[in-house]
Formats: C-alpha cells, structure tokens, sequence
C-alpha cells in the first residue's frame, strides 16, 4: 500500500497553537492527550486518506480528532495529503 506524503498549510499551524495554548492553560496532561490524537491522526492520513469522506465537490475532506471534537480538514494532491485547517466540530463551515 502506497504511503502520503503530509504537507501542512499556514492555517492548520495557526489554528494548532491557539488550541495547544488552550488546552496547555487547562491541563499540560490534557495538552499531550490532545497532541497524541493529532499524530495518530496524521499516521490514518498518511496510510489512507481516501478512507475519509470528501465534505464537498473541491475534493476537501475531513477527519475528526477522537475526544476532542476537532477536524482536520485536507485536500489529496497526487500522493500528498494537504491538510489547510484545524477546526471545532461545533463551528459551522460555510466553506473550505
């Protein structure tokens, strides 16, 4: 099986600090929790990206981070996964 590359835009780096930040001031425990979901989610990606489903008909799709009621919303380009955003399940995308 073929293996992705992963390439992360400005914004999901922006929206990744101001979460870590977050949850870093609740709890630092609670902080590495949520950065252990995020790489776990990176290693799906980079396995098998097309497993998730596209949000809408620019190819954008989303995974979620599990406990933590975040998606990570990406773009397969080729053999690399773009992953542009990080954002609340609870926050309404009007578009990606």
């Amino acid at each position: 099986m073929e293996k992705f590359t992963i390439k992360y835009g400005d914004d999901f780096w922006n929206d990744l600090k101001q979460v870590i930040d977050w949850y870093d001031a609740v709890s630092k425990e609670f902080c590495n929790k949520f950065l252990d979901e995020i790489w776990f989610a990176e290693n799906k990606l980079i396995n098998n990206p097309y497993a998730f489903r596209k949000v809408n008909n620019r190819g954008f799709r989303r995974i979620l981070v599990t406990h933590f009621k975040y998606n990570i919303y990406f773009k397969i380009i080729n053999d690399v996964v773009i992953v542009i955003a990080l954002i609340n399940s609870f926050i309404q995308i009007k578009q990606v």
